[in-house]
């Protein structure tokens, strides 16, 4: 997300020494990167942004206005509540955690065998 903000801010701003074939070019990038990105209707539960929020090299979401932040934020929390409360319950109800499901299931790798052709 933080490579399409800075995309458009950096190198499809318009300048005023821009042809008008390059001027049109940038508003045509501008306008389908914006489209298929849904950048202009951020949702807080984009997942996306999400994703950078959680994202150690992006967490701090400079490409956002500090309002923008705040709600991506409180989304974040959200989920994590909902999660906590999902494994919670599964917790009271007996049923064993996803981890604990996935060591029960998991196969271990057949063992590699040394061949000797001649």
């Amino acid at each position: 997300m933080q490579m399409l903000f800075n995309l458009k801010r950096r190198h499809l701003s318009l300048e005023e020494d821009d042809s008008p074939a390059i001027r049109e070019l940038k508003k045509t990038l501008i306008t389908e990167i914006d489209s298929r990105w849904k950048l202009s209707l951020l949702e807080p539960s984009s997942i996306y942004l999400l994703s950078s929020a959680l994202d150690q090299r992006f967490k701090q979401l400079k490409f956002l206005t500090n309002e923008k932040k705040d709600l991506f934020y409180i989304e974040v929390v959200r989920l994590a509540e909902h999660l906590h409360q999902r494994q919670t319950v599964r917790e009271v109800e007996g049923e064993p955690a996803a981890s604990d499901r996935e060591e029960e299931t998991a196969v271990p790798p057949t063992k590699k065998r040394n061949s000797r052709i001649c």
